[in-house]
C-alpha cells in the first residue's frame, strides 16, 4: 500500500534501465491504479516489447485497454497475444468479458455512440511528423495536458510509436502527490549531462545544468547533478545548497543526502555529514555507499567502534563489497589490527595489494611479505609505499630488491625559503592564523601527535577560498622541484602523475609537542610549509628528521636519515615512502606547520 515510494523506487529503476520489463509493467499497474489508465499504456507496450513472453503483461494491457472503452485495439491486442501462444484461463475469461462488452456496445444507445466519436483524432488533419512535433512544442511551452492529449490520439492509432511512448512517459512525472511534483528533464537529457559529469567535465556540467534548470527549476535530479558538479570543483558551499535544493523537491532523496554528507565532510563538518549519512540511510536501508560513507566519517571523529559497525552493516548488505573491506582494513590497520587487516586487503581495491603488503611487514611474516613484494615488483607496480618497504626491507632483512618508485629518496629532499620569495606573512602566516582561529575546521584523532591538534578533512577544500594563493603557490613549487630532478630515472620522477591534487591539513603544536614516524601513503611527494617556528631553545629541537627507516638513530648509519634545520617560511618536499618525525621542543610559541600531499588524480 506504499504507492509513493513504490512510485519513486520505479521511476528510479527506468531512469537506469528505460526498457526494464517488469518496471515498466508494474508502473502501468500503479497508474491504473491510481485512475491514470491512459497514461498505463506505454508502459505496458515497452514492458511487452521487451518481454512478450510474460503473459501477465498481456493481460494487464488488455484490462486497461478495456477500460479505457478502446474494445477494437484490444480485441487487436488479444489476438496478438494468441498468435504468441497465450493461453489460460485468465485469457478465455478475458476474451468472453470482451465478447460480452462488444454484444452490449452493439445493443447500446446510438446518441451514446456518438457522443464517443465527437472528440476527433489529431491524426484526422495532421501528418504524424507534424502531430510529433506539435506534442513536443506543447510540452516545451509547459502545456502538458495538450501534450499528452496529442500523444494519446497518436498512440490510439499508432501503439507502438516511439516518440509518442516516450513523450507521454515524461510527462507523466510518477503517478502520485508527492512524486508528480518534481520536474525532471526527459531522461536523454539527463543522460548526457551525467555523462559529462562522469567524463570531469564539470563546468560544462554546470553550464548545461543551469541551462535545463531554466525551464525545469523543480528537478531534484538536476539540483543533485548540480551539487555533484559543484563539489567537482571544489565550491562545497554551493554544492551543498545545491543538495538542499533537491531534498526541498524530493524529502526522500536519499542519494542527495549522501552526497550532501561527502560535501559536507570535505568541508570539514563532519558531524552534520554524519547526521546526512544517517538520513540518506533512514530512507534506503540498504544504502551500501551511504553505510561506507559514514563508516569514513565515523573513523575521522575518532568513534572507531561505530565506524566499524557501519562498515560491517554495509558487508552484512554485500560481503563482497571491496570498497568496505578496504576502509575497514583501513581502519583495522591503523587500530594496529593487523591480522584482521589484512583479510580485508585481500579483496582487491584501489591500493589495497600495497596494504597487504604493509600488514604482512609489520607482522615480520617475511616469507609471505617477500612473495607479494616480488609479486607487485615484477608487475612493474611503482607507488611510494612499495618504495618504501624496499628500503626498509633490506635493512631488517638484508636482502636488497629493486626500487621502482625512488632508490635512494634522500637525494630528492628539497627545503625552499618562501619568504625570499613572496610576502609569506600575508599570504600564509595571516591564511592560517585565520582558519585555526575561525575554530570552524574540526580536529581528527591523530595518536602519532603528542601534545598538539591536527585538523581534520582537506583544509584545501574546505577552506578553498582562503587558500587558492596558497595552492598556486605550492604548484609553482612542485614544478620547480620537477625541474631541479628532470633528468632523473628514477620512477618518482619518470612516472610523475599525469594529473593531482592537493590535500592538506594543519598541524599546531604546544611545547613539549612532537610527531612520531610516519609516512603518507596516499601522496606522491609530500611536503609541509612552517607558518611559524619557535627560537629553538636546543640545537635540533623541532627540526623535521625524513628517514629511510622506522627506527630513530642509535648509533645506526647516519646515512639513514637527514634531519632538516626548518625555521619560520621553509618549505619541504620529499618523497612520499620517505617516513618522517619532529624532534620535540620547548617554547612558550605555537608552532605551526601546513603539512600537505601531492595526491595523483586516478
Amino acid at each position: 500500500g506504499q504507492i509513493e515510494e513504490a512510485d519513486r523506487l520505479y521511476t528510479a529503476i527506468l531512469k537506469a534501465q528505460p526498457k526494464h520489463p517488469d518496471a515498466n509493467h508494474n508502473m502501468g499497474i500503479l497508474a491504473v491504479g491510481v485512475d491514470k489508465v491512459q497514461e498505463s499504456l506505454p508502459f505496458f507496450i515497452t514492458a511487452l516489447e521487451s518481454k512478450p513472453s510474460v503473459g501477465q503483461y498481456w493481460l494487464s494491457y488488455l484490462d486497461a485497454l478495456i477500460q479505457l472503452n478502446q474494445m477494437a485495439d484490444a480485441q487487436s491486442v488479444l489476438d496478438q497475444a494468441k498468435g504468441k501462444g497465450a493461453q489460460g484461463e485468465a485469457f478465455e475469461q478475458l476474451e468472453n468479458r470482451l465478447n460480452e462488452l462488444n454484444k452490449t456496445q452493439v445493443k447500446a444507445d446510438p446518441q451514446i455512440d456518438d457522443q464517443n466519436q465527437v472528440s476527433p483524432n489529431i491524426l484526422d488533419n495532421l501528418e504524424l511528423g507534424q502531430a510529433i512535433r506539435l506534442a513536443q512544442r506543447k510540452s516545451k511551452d509547459g502545456s502538458s495536458k495538450d501534450a499528452k492529449h496529442i500523444y494519446n490520439d497518436i498512440l490510439t492509432k499508432f501503439p507502438k510509436n516511439k516518440k509518442a511512448l516516450d513523450g507521454i512517459k515524461s510527462l507523466s512525472g510518477g503517478f502520485t502527490g508527492q512524486t508528480s511534483k518534481a520536474q525532471d528533464p526527459p531522461q536523454n537529457q539527463l543522460q548526457h549531462l551525467t555523462n559529462l559529469f562522469q567524463q570531469k567535465q564539470f563546468q560544462q556540467t554546470l553550464e548545461s545544468a543551469k541551462q535545463l534548470l531554466l525551464k525545469f527549476h523543480n528537478s531534484s535530479a538536476l539540483y543533485n547533478i548540480q551539487g555533484a558538479a559543484n563539489a567537482g570543483v571544489g565550491q562545497l558551499k554551493a554544492a551543498i545548497d545545491s543538495y538542499k535544493r533537491a531534498i526541498k523537491i524530493k524529502p526522500d532523496y536519499a542519494d542527495a543526502y549522501n552526497n550532501m554528507g561527502v560535501a559536507l565532510k570535505d568541508k570539514g563538518d563532519l558531524g552534520a555529514a554524519i547526521d546526512s549519512y544517517k538520513q540518506a540511510i533512514i530512507i534506503k536501508p540498504d544504502y551500501l555507499e551511504a553505510y561506507n560513507n559514514m563508516g569514513n566519517a565515523l573513523s575521522s571523529v575518532g568513534d572507531l567502534k561505530a565506524a566499524i559497525d557501519s562498515f560491517t552493516w554495509a558487508l552484512k548488505i554485500e560481503p563482497n563489497y571491496a570498497k568496505v573491506h578496504f576502509n575497514l582494513g583501513m581502519l583495522l590497520l591503523e587500530m594496529s589490527h593487523l591480522k584482521e587487516a589484512t583479510e580485508h586487503f585481500k579483496f582487491s581495491y584501489a591500493n589495497s595489494q600495497y596494504y597487504l603488503l604493509r600488514c604482512l611487514y609489520l607482522q615480520d611474516k617475511k616469507s609471505l611479505f617477500y612473495d607479494q613484494l616480488d609479486y607487485l615488483i615484477d608487475r612493474d607496480e611503482i607507488h611510494p609505499i612499495i618504495g618504501s618497504l624496499v628500503c626498509r626491507s633490506a635493512i631488517k632483512y638484508g636482502l636488497e630488491r629493486p626500487n621502482l618508485f625512488c632508490k635512494d629518496p634522500l637525494n630528492y629532499v628539497l627545503q625552499t625559503d618562501l619568504c625570499n620569495q613572496y610576502n609569506f606573512e600575508k599570504i600564509f602566516v595571516v591564511t592560517a592564523k585565520t582558519i585555526l582561529q575561525e575554530n570552524k575546521v574540526p580536529n581528527k584523532i591523530q595518536p602519532l601527535l603528542i601534545n598538539g591538534y591536527q585538523t581534520s578533512g582537506n583544509v584545501f577544500s574546505s577552506k578553498s577560498y582562503l587558500t587558492k594563493e596558497i595552492q598556486k603557490i605550492i604548484r609553482l613549487e612542485i614544478d620547480k622541484y620537477l625541474v631541479r630532478f628532470k633528468d632523473s630515472n628514477q620512477g618518482l620522477i619518470t612516472n610523475w602523475p599525469t594529473d593531482y591534487s592537493l590535500s592538506g591539513w594543519l598541524v599546531s603544536m604546544k611545547s613539549g609537542g612532537e610527531l612520531q614516524p610516519h609516512m603518507h601513503e596516499k601522496g606522491w611527494i609530500s611536503g609541509s610549509i612552517y607558518i611559524n617556528v619557535p627560537e629553538k631553545l636546543r640545537t635540533n629541537s623541532g627540526n623535521l628528521v625524513v628517514s629511510i627507516g622506522e627506527d630513530r638513530i642509535s648509533g645506526k648509519d647516519i646515512n639513514q636519515e637527514k634531519s632538516i634545520d626548518v625555521v619560520t617560511g621553509s618549505l619541504c618536499l620529499f618523497p612520499s615512502s620517505l617516513l618522517h618525525y619532529t624532534i620535540p621542543f620547548k617554547s612558550k610559541e605555537e608552532r605551526i606547520v601546513l603539512a600537505f600531499d601531492v595526491v595523483p588524480k586516478r
